[in-house]
């Protein structure tokens, strides 16, 4: 439950901070459970609390294949980086 907070508190920094600057249309994210994304189903669809709130803002949501680490790694990274500029 505290990473599902901690990432719709990052989300909702973002669109703070940034929307009027830089809105987002899409966010690429990992199969974590805190994003409710391992839970897809035979039809591709998946619910949370988490994509929910990312939808309320219009933003589209695009996860990584599980199969791609390559992907995966860099959402990591990216996540990291943009935590240090949201904390400054």
């Amino acid at each position: 439950m505290a990473d599902t907070d901690n990432s719709i508190l990052l989300v909702d920094q973002m669109v703070e901070g940034y929307w009027d600057i830089l809105p987002m249309r899409e966010l690429i994210l990992d199969n974590g459970s805190q994003f409710g994304a391992h839970r897809i189903g035979d039809n591709k669809e998946w619910d949370s609390r988490f994509k929910r709130h990312v939808e309320s803002f219009g933003i589209r949501l695009i996860p990584t294949s599980i199969k791609h680490p390559q992907t995966n790694g860099w959402e990591d990274r990216e996540v990291f980086r943009l935590l240090q500029q949201v904390q400054r």
